[in-house]
C-alpha cells in the first residue's frame, strides 16, 4: 500500500510508535512524511531521528521553511519538554532533500502516484490546505484515514477541535474517509509486559522509543495509549478492527461543542468509522513488529518452511470482460493473482488493491474478497492449500504466508512470474500424479522467487549498515553448514571488518554470526532426523560435521538430548 503520513510527532508519544510500525512493515510503501513543523523545531528532528534509527532515512520528511503559527497541540502545550532530551541530538541534523512546503510536496506525490492513501494523525491543517490549493487531488487520493473524532460520546476531540475549519474542508470533499476515533483507541494501552519487551531490546529503534516513553511518563504525560498506530494496523493485521458506516456532522457553532463530530441522519457525511478493536491482538502485534528486526529472512535459507505441505488446487488464465465483477465471498484456498494485461481491483478484508501488470495480489485462505474491472483484465489465477507438519506428524492448516504482503510490486520480474504461472496452467491440464508434482514444483519455485523479491525490496530501503548486516544474515542462511562461518569470507562478502561485523550483528540480531550459523545447522538437523531413511551418520555428513561424535556433542549442547534420543522421541 502506497501512503503519505501527515503527522506531528511530539504531540503524544504514540506518534513515534506509528512511525516505528510503518518503518518495520515492508507491506507499506512510505512515499513521504509531512508535518507542520519546521527545521527550527525539535519535533522535526525527532521525526527524522526515528526514521533514521529504524533504517528509513530514505523517506523524505517535509516541513515548512519557517515556524508556523498553529493552535498549541495537546502534548507540546501541556508537556513542552518531554522529548527534547532525545530530539536535540545533533547527529541527525543532516541536510535532507530540498522540500520546503509539505502541501506542494503532497500535491506532486499524489499527481505521480494516484490511488495512494493519506494517513492523517495530526489536525487536518495540511490536508485542508492541500485540497484548497490543488483541488485535483480529490480525484486521485484513494482514501484519507484520519485520527479524530469521538462520535459515540458526541464530545470534542483534540485533532478535530484544534482546527475545525480544516476538518470542514476535508469533510466537504468526495474523498472516501475513515475515522479512527477515541471510542476505539482509548482502551489500547501499553501494559508493563510490552514496556519490558521494549526495554529488553538492544536495537537502536526500540532503545529510542524506550527513552521517549520514559520522557513522556516522567513529564506526567499519562497512560501510554496507542491511538495513532491504529490508522495503519488494520492494513497489516486482518480482523484487528471492526468498522461501521456512519453519517457524521461537524459542529461549527462557537461554544463548548465546537469541533465535535456527531451523528446526523439528515446532514451527515458518510464515513467509515472504527467501532471496535481487538486490543490484545493490536498491542501485541504492534510491539512484536517494532522490536523484531525489519529484515525477516527465512530461518533455513529457503522461501518456505521445510515442514510446509503445499497442494496446488487451481491454475487458470482468465479473461475478464469490461464491467465484470465478483461479489464479496470468502476464499476457500490461498489465492495469488498475477495480472497479465489491463487492470482491475481486488478488495481483501475491506482494503482495495490494484490488479495491474508488474504487481501481484495475494489473498490468504479464509479471507473475504471481491473483485472487479472497468476496462477488462487478463490474469493468472493460482489457488493452493498450505499446511504445516508438526510434532507426531500432526497436520495444521496455515492461514497466511507470513512474509508475503497482500500486494507486491514485482516490476521487471513480472516476465518470469508470468512464465511460472503459464507452466502451472499447462501442468494443471494434465492427468495423474505427474500433473500434481510438476504443478507443485512450479508453485514452490514461484514462492522462492516472490521471497527473493520481498527480501530485495526490504534491503533496498535500509541504510548501508543494516543492509550489510542483512546480507550477512542471508549469506549464512543460504550457505547453512557446520563448516560455514568463516569470518574472513563473510566479512569480504558484506564489506565489513570482522570485529565490527561480529559486534554489529550481535547488536542487530541478539546473536553472533557463529552462533546464528550453528543454530541454523542444528535446526536443520532436527528436520533431517525426522526422515527414517537418514542415519545419524548421514545427517552429520550432510551438514558438514567432521565426525558423528562432533555432531552429537553439538546437538546435545543445543537441545539437551542426543540425536538418537531426539529421533526416538519424535517417532513415538
Amino acid at each position: 500500500m502506497k501512503l503519505i503520513l501527515d503527522t506531528r510527532v511530539g504531540d503524544n508519544v504514540d506518534e513515534a510508535f506509528l512511525l516505528a510500525l510503518a518503518c518495520n512493515s515492508p507491506e507499506l510503501e512510505i512515499l513521504g512524511i509531512t508535518t507542520t513543523y519546521s527545521p527550527q523545531e525539535p519535533g522535526y528532528w525527532l521525526t527524522k531521528q526515528i526514521m533514521s534509527v529504524f533504517g528509513r532515512s530514505d523517506v523524505p520528511v517535509v516541513g515548512y521553511s519557517k515556524k508556523q503559527e498553529t493552535t498549541p497541540s495537546y502534548g507540546s502545550h501541556l508537556y513542552p519538554n518531554w522529548f527534547c532530551h532525545v530530539a536535540l541530538d545533533s547527529t541527525f541534523r543532516e541536510p535532507g532533500p530540498n522540500h520546503s512546503n509539505p502541501v506542494e510536496f503532497m500535491a506532486k506525490i499524489i499527481d505521480n502516484h494516484p490511488d495512494l492513501v493519506v494517513i492523517a494523525t495530526a489536525p487536518l491543517t495540511n490536508i485542508a490546505e492541500l485540497i484548497h490549493r490543488h483541488p485535483f487531488v480529490t480525484r486521485k487520493i484513494k482514501k484519507i484515514v484520519f485520527m479524530g473524532g469521538w462520535s459515540n460520546q458526541s464530545l470534542p476531540e483534540h485533532n478535530i477541535g484544534a482546527n475545525p475549519k480544516a476538518a470542514s474542508v476535508v469533510l466537504a470533499t468526495d474523498i472516501p474517509l475513515e475515522s479512527i476515533g477515541l471510542e476505539s483507541t482509548l482502551p489500547c494501552i501499553l501494559q508493563r509486559r510490552h514496556l519490558e519487551r521494549l526495554q529488553a531490546s538492544s536495537k537502536p529503534g526500540p532503545r529510542l522509543l524506550t527513552a521517549l516513553m520514559q520522557g513522556w511518563l516522567d513529564s506526567g504525560g499519562g497512560r501510554p495509549v496507542m491511538h495513532d498506530p491504529l490508522t495503519i494496523m488494520p492494513s497489516l493485521v486482518p480482523n484487528v478492527a471492526e468498522y461501521s458506516l456512519m453519517d457524521l456532522e461537524l459542529n461549527n457553532r462557537p461554544g463548548p461543542g465546537y469541533g465535535t463530530l456527531h451523528r446526523s441522519s439528515t446532514r451527515g457525511r458518510r464515513i467509515r468509522v472504527c467501532t471496535k478493536v481487538d486490543v490484545g491482538l493490536y498491542v501485541d502485534r504492534l510491539i512484536e513488529r517494532i522490536t523484531s528486526p525489519s529484515i525477516t529472512l527465512p530461518t533455513n535459507g529457503r522461501s518456505y518452511d521445510d515442514m510446509w505441505l503445499v497442494t496446488p488446487a487451481e491454475a487458470h488464465f482468465l479473461k475478464y470482460y469490461p464491467g465484470w465483477s465478483l461479489a464479496k465471498r470468502t476464499s476457500t484456498s490461498h489465492i495469488i493473482v498475477i495480472p497479465y494485461t489491463k487492470q482491475g481491483c481486488m478488495t481483501i478484508d475491506g482494503i482495495s488493491h490494484d490488479c495491474s501488470p508488474e504487481s501481484i495480489v495475494y489473498c490468504p485462505e479464509g479471507t473475504d474478497f471481491s473483485m472487479s474491472t472497468t476496462d477488462g483484465l487478463e490474469a493468472f489465477w493460482l489457488a493452493f492449500h498450505l499446511a504445516e507438519q508438526g510434532e507426531q506428524r500432526s497436520i495444521k492448516p496455515i492461514s497466511a504466508i507470513p512474509w508475503l504482503p497482500t500486494q507486491l510490486r514485482v516490476g521487471k520480474y513480472s516476465t518470469h512470474l508470468t512464465y511460472l504461472a503459464k507452466e502451472m496452467v499447462e501442468h494443471q491440464r494434465r492427468f495423474g500424479h505427474e500433473k500434481s508434482l510438476l504443478s507443485q514444483a512450479r508453485l514452490l519455485e514461484l514462492f522462492s522467487f516472490l521471497r527473493h523479491i520481498v527480501d530485495d525490496q526490504v534491503l533496498d530501503r535500509l541504510d548501508d549498515r543494516r543492509a550489510a548486516l542483512a546480507k550477512a544474515k542471508r549469506y549464512i542462511e543460504q550457505n547453512c553448514s557446520a563448516q560455514l562461518c568463516h569470518l574472513d569470507k563473510l566479512s569480504e562478502e558484506v564489506g565489513l571488518s570482522k570485529s565490527y561485523l561480529v559486534r554489529a550483528f550481535r547488536d542487530e540480531y541478539g546473536i553472533t554470526p557463529g552462533n546464528f550459523s550453528n543454530r541454523l545447522v542444528l535446526n536443520k538437523a532436527k528436520i533431517l532426523l525426522g526422515y527414517a531413511h537418514y542415519t545419524v551418520n548421514d545427517v552429520a555428513l550432510e551438514l558438514g560435521y567432521s565426525s558423528v561424535s562432533a555432531f552429537s556433542r553439538a546437538f546435545s549442547r543445543e537441545f539437551g538430548l542426543s540425536p538418537s534420543d531426539y529421533r526416538n522421541k519424535k517417532m513415538e
